[in-house]
């Protein structure tokens, strides 16, 4: 479990960088981040 965690929290940060340069648009980063979710089975979006 860590170890997915720990690949997901990596993926997400990666598309995190790739909209705050602009490379995706809101709409994908959106997409994308909901099938990370899925695959990594997260259910809750949980900010700090």
């Amino acid at each position: 479990m860590n170890n997915e965690l720990l690949r997901y929290s990596l993926q997400l940060s990666m598309l995190s960088m790739l909209l705050s340069k602009n490379l995706l648009s809101d709409i994908e980063y959106k997409k994308i981040k909901l099938k990370l979710m899925k695959k990594y089975n997260i259910s809750t979006e949980l900010y700090l």
